[in-house]
């Protein structure tokens, strides 16, 4: 049965349910009775299958991801992202399941099931993929084959998902949605810090050159900057060389945003990436700017919360470790605020202790890849952040005043 032939039984079993609907809403018409398990929730026994739950796999034909627990209150973990803890997509995909109800029965027939995508995951050509609870011991609790999405119809076809019961022949259209992805990275958080701009203090950038770095005190390893008060718009250098100045005003604030937003493109233990060294960088072509070095940031908040990011690069991946800390040394002291300035980001000490506590215990046993372009920005050189200097016009030797050149002496015959 081709895709044409498959809508047009959808449509046709569609337009028989409305008018079995319609006949027994009629005053002259025999009531008809709704068939078992329509309208049933798809998984009557999920609560009692969850509780015992310890892994939930789902595959489709070209990869596996399992997220694991070790017991019923402890939280979802990514086992293939060597146990990284899995994001809230684990409550809604067994939510979504929860939720799930029959609308109708559909084909029981195994040479049917391709044309709604409810072929198992492992047959050729199979689009579906399948979700499994496993037990304790691996014991299979239950399982869903998710097919194809059915998209509600002007003839009364309802929108729903084509789905089977693992060790089931019959196959229904299901209502609502069922997110399962085999990409180990989209069941966890990508994003892993925000720190808002506005609470920074000061940004202190240290590149390990592996090489001079030359006389210039712009080509300085160091990056020192700082924002003196809440109300200052852009941050300034600290050590600004003499005579030298930043490309624009808000030149010196790009360091600042790479914690506004640090999102990542893979996790793995620290202890697998070595953040004492660094594969050599050359200048990209097209960049002037400085080549990538490994290097160690340091930014410090008015509420006194300081984050030290280190970045390396191994095996053509930029990494980063991410160290978060309360240090009261740090905190600010509040002046008085000019009028119609923004609203301080300032949080109570109490609740700084608590956010430091919390991300170190969450990031602190993690190197994340990050993107070349926030690894450039966690590794950014003074002189990337100023203007060229103006190099003195080649100007010939000078004649005193009233001395002019006389034109050479005219050699005679001879």
């Amino acid at each position: 049965m081709n895709g044409k032939a498959l809508a047009i039984l959808v449509v046709a079993t569609a337009g028989l349910s409305v008018a079995a609907y319609l006949a027994s809403r009629s005053g002259g018409g025999q009531s008809v009775e709704t068939p078992a398990g329509i309208d049933a929730p798809l998984f009557p026994d999920l609560a009692k299958g969850l509780a015992a739950a310890r892994t939930i796999e789902i595959r489709d034909g070209q990869r596996t991801v399992t997220l694991a627990r070790g017991t019923a209150s402890d939280p979802w973990t990514i086992r293939d992202k060597h146990g990284y803890p899995a994001s809230d997509r684990v409550a809604t995909l067994i939510s979504s399941l929860a939720s799930s109800r029959i609308i109708e029965e559909k084909t029981s027939k195994p040479e049917r099931y391709a044309l709604l995508g409810v072929a198992g995951a492992s047959e050729p050509g199979s689009t579906s993929r399948e979700i499994t609870f496993h037990d304790e011991s691996g014991g299979t609790l239950l399982g869903l084959i998710v097919g194809n999405a059915a998209e509600p119809g002007a003839s009364g076809t309802r929108g729903g998902v084509f789905v089977r019961r693992r060790g089931e022949a019959p196959s229904y259209l299901a209502t609502g949605s069922v997110v399962a992805d085999t990409d180990p990275m989209s069941w966890l958080d990508r994003v892993v810090m925000q720190v808002d701009r506005n609470r920074l203090h000061s940004v202190r950038i240290t590149r390990h050159e592996e090489g001079p770095v030359g006389e210039d005190p712009a080509q300085t390893p160091i990056l020192d900057l700082v924002r003196p008060s809440e109300s200052d718009l852009n941050f300034s250098v600290r050590n600004m060389p003499p005579g030298r100045e930043l490309r624009a005003p808000a030149a010196a604030d790009s360091p600042s945003q790479s914690l506004g937003y640090f999102a990542i493109e893979d996790v793995k233990p620290r202890a697998e990436v070595n953040f004492e060294a660094s594969e050599p960088a050359g200048p990209t072509p097209g960049d002037d700017r400085a080549p990538f070095a490994r290097a160690t940031s340091r930014f410090t908040t008015f509420d006194g919360l300081v984050v030290t990011v280190r970045v390396t690069k191994q095996g053509g991946v930029h990494w980063a470790a991410i160290d978060v800390a309360f240090d009261e040394n740090e905190v600010v002291p509040e002046g008085e605020r000019p009028e119609g300035a923004a609203p301080s980001k300032r949080k109570p000490i109490d609740e700084v202790r608590k956010e430091a506590s919390e991300l170190a215990g969450r990031l602190g046993p993690w190197a994340f890849a990050i993107s070349e372009w926030n690894a450039r920005q966690l590794a950014g050189r003074l002189t990337d952040l100023l203007k060229p200097v103006e190099k003195p016009e080649t100007v010939g030797p000078q004649k005193p005043d009233g001395v002019v050149d006389s034109p050479p002496p005219v050699q005679g015959p001879g």
